[in-house]
């Protein structure tokens, strides 16, 4: 019987171990991960899209031509806490763009914000999800050419 206790809690601790790190960006703060993770909610995956089809990212890129109407945000979250909700901040350089609040029924959720660009909006983005204690979980660069 110890040993099975003993190897559910190994198996706990390796899981716990390899989640981590999930949804952060190469070079992101080790903190985020850590604050995620107190917080019982994970960004599992992050990625930036030209279009949404059967609830799933499509034309998944990091650039984007000047003339694409609208650049999705896709978030799937993963954790422990129940319902909940996050948000999509947008940045354009430095500047804040748009924040978008997004509701989280249960873990794991699927979940996406969007926003229209100009052509004359060319250069560097970012967006960020935002958990609900206000810690940034997860960051995604993109840039409209």
């Amino acid at each position: 019987m110890r040993s099975q206790v003993l190897g559910i809690g190994l198996l706990v601790s390796l899981f716990a171990g390899s989640s981590s790190g999930l949804g952060a960006e190469p070079g992101a703060s080790p903190n985020l991960a850590s604050a995620a993770s107190k917080a019982g909610l994970a960004v599992e995956e992050l990625v930036l899209c030209a279009a949404i089809k059967d609830r799933s990212p499509a034309g998944v890129a990091d650039t984007f031509p000047a003339d694409i109407y609208c650049v999705y945000c896709f978030t799937k979250l993963a954790g422990t806490r129940g319902a909940t909700a996050v948000k999509h901040v947008w940045y354009r350089g430095g500047t804040k763009t748009a924040e978008t609040g997004l509701a989280v029924k249960f873990l794991p959720w699927r979940t996406w914000s969007m926003r229209e660009m100009r052509k004359e909006w060319k250069g560097e983005w970012r967006v960020d999800v935002v958990g609900p204690d206000n810690v940034v979980l997860a960051s995604k660069k993109f840039f409209l050419k």
